[in-house]
C-alpha cells in the first residue's frame, strides 16, 4: 500500500477508540454558539454614490468596529457632505467618547483607524446589531 507510511495501524486503533468512547465535545470542544466575525470578512467597496462597509467584529463592551478606516471615508467623500447609515439609524463621526450624549448612536474612530460605531453607556450590539452582514453605508449627500 503506498500510503501505509502515512497512517500506522496504532493511529487508526487510537482514533477509532477515542470517537467510541468520548464524546465529539470532548474531543473537539463545544460547538461555537455565535462567532464575533465572519470567517470571511467581506470587503469594503463603493457603487455609485456609496461606499459599504461591514462589521468586522464585536469587542467586549458591546462596540461594533467595522472595516472602513478614516481614510476610506476621507477619499470617497473627498471634501463632500455625507452621511452614514447603519440598521436605519444616521451615525455622526465624533472626535472623542466625551462628546457624544448619553443613548446616542455615533461613530468614532478606534486606534486602527476604523470606524467603530457605539452607544455611549450601552451596548450598540444589543441595540442596533441584528446581522452579520449588516452593512454600514457611506452615503454622499451630493451626488
Amino acid at each position: 500500500n503506498p500510503f501505509s507510511f502515512f497512517i500506522d495501524d496504532k493511529i487508526i486503533e487510537t482514533i477509532i477508540w477515542l470517537v467510541k468512547t468520548k464524546e465529539i465535545e470532548d474531543l473537539l470542544g463545544p460547538p461555537l454558539a455565535t462567532t464575533p466575525f465572519d470567517r470571511f470578512p467581506l470587503m469594503p467597496y463603493r457603487t455609485g454614490n456609496m461606499f459599504i462597509g461591514y462589521i468586522d467584529y464585536v469587542d467586549h463592551y458591546g462596540n461594533l468596529h467595522t472595516n472602513v478606516t478614516e481614510k476610506h471615508i476621507k477619499d470617497f467623500t473627498d471634501g463632500k457632505p455625507f452621511q452614514i447609515k447603519f440598521c436605519g439609524e444616521n451615525i455622526e463621526i465624533y472626535d472623542s467618547l466625551a462628546t457624544i450624549g448619553p443613548s446616542l448612536s455615533a461613530g468614532i474612530y478606534n486606534h486602527l483607524g476604523k470606524l467603530c460605531i457605539i452607544v455611549k453607556e450601552n451596548n450598540a450590539f444589543n441595540m442596533l446589531y441584528n446581522n452579520t452582514h449588516n452593512q454600514v453605508q457611506i452615503i454622499l449627500s451630493e451626488w
